[in-house]
């Protein structure tokens, strides 16, 4: 699903044109989002987007289908994932280079997410791609 909705902020001006104000909100928290993964807030959000937080909370939610959160969650794990066999990084560092400060709750998720943890993943995708 993010990978989807990162690259459909990617062509939304060419898809349908700057005149939707529902294709502008979108383009702009996907925006956000890609550039802010690391430390982004729904507050700040709401500033860049001049807008009232539960404004923007509610909007997200009716229009992602997710929470601001899940956005967030969702980008954060896309781009810790191909660090894990691409690279010697220890998990922790990787943790905290896409912006997560709780390790365990990391562990949680991308397990939830990706049916295996961190170092399974990694070791999975590395012997995949010596083979």
């Amino acid at each position: 699903m993010g990978l989807l909705l990162m690259q459909l902020a990617n062509s939304m001006d060419t898809l349908i044109g700057e005149n939707s104000e529902r294709h502008r909100f979108t383009a702009a928290v996907l925006r956000y989002v890609d550039g802010h993964y690391k430390d982004g807030t729904l507050s700040d959000l709401a500033t860049v987007l001049e807008m009232h937080f539960s404004a923007v909370s509610k909007r997200i939610t009716r229009q992602f289908g997710c929470t601001f959160k899940d956005l967030l969650q969702e980008k954060r794990l896309q781009k810790a994932a191909p660090l894990l066999p691409a690279t010697n990084m220890p998990v922790g560092d990787i943790i905290a280079a896409v912006g997560y400060e709780n390790t365990s709750y990391f562990f949680r998720i991308f397990k939830e997410k990706c049916g295996m943890s961190p170092t399974q993943y990694r070791s999975a995708m590395s012997n995949k791609d010596a083979k």
